[in-house]
């Protein structure tokens, strides 16, 4: 094949890949913030950043987004999929490497919502500003845009977890409640222990705040070094 042929045939992909991008919805990454740091179930790991999503109806008609729903919560957010940097891939973290066919998804993430033109839906995952520090992650998600067969699968922009150092100190703020200092101790507030759990001593080493232990009623004193 000659070069022109190789050039015509990779503009030409060019042009299919542009035109079905501009037929699908937006999925945007909106917002990226700390959080009180929460256990993962069943790993030794805590999330303290939260990623929010949005999936933006930008056609001219309405479309059908699929996922699950758990106490009127619908989370459209199939997979996770993460940069090898090896292998400069992105990767399904399935054992094949891909994503699995829509007849074998379970039922449970079959819900079905409705977004009219300019209509928008958000949803968050979390993250590990420790544990996912530096990783480069993107979510999938199914839509369907013509109502009638199987839905089809959009990715979203690029995300990564946020430096949770830098708003230590809000997140602080959002714990410290308006109560006496205790003992009167300048620069001491009394915090709710029993609340934040690891979130206190994440966001205070953070932050460069020391945490005494059972000082005062509420269990916790926070001392500005």
């Amino acid at each position: 094949m000659t070069i022109r042929g190789c050039f015509v045939i990779n503009f030409l992909l060019y042009m299919t890949v542009a035109v079905s991008a501009s037929e699908l919805p937006r999925f945007s990454v909106v917002r990226a913030q700390c959080i009180p740091s929460q256990p993962v179930p069943h790993m030794a790991v805590y999330h303290d950043c939260e990623i929010t999503l949005a999936i933006t109806n930008t056609l001219d008609r309405s479309i059908v987004v699929y996922g699950s729903e758990f106490d009127q919560n619908f989370d459209p957010g199939k997979y996770r999929l993460f940069y090898n940097e090896e292998s400069q891939t992105w990767e399904y973290p399935t054992s094949t490497k891909t994503a699995a066919k829509w007849e074998s998804v379970s039922s449970r993430f079959k819900k079905e919502r409705r977004l009219r033109p300019g209509e928008s839906l958000e949803f968050s995952v979390t993250l590990s500003s420790n544990a996912d520090k530096g990783r480069r992650f993107r979510m999938t998600a199914y839509v369907n845009l013509s109502g009638k067969g199987n839905p089809l699968e959009i990715v979203s922009d690029e995300f990564s977890s946020v430096s949770c150092k830098e708003k230590a100190a809000r997140v602080v703020e959002q714990l410290v409640v308006s109560v006496p200092t205790v003992g009167q101790t300048p620069g001491v507030t009394a915090v709710q222990d029993d609340t934040y759990g690891s979130t206190r001593s994440n966001c205070c080493r953070e932050a460069k705040i020391e945490c005494n232990m059972g000082a005062g009623p509420l269990g916790i004193r926070l001392e500005l070094q």
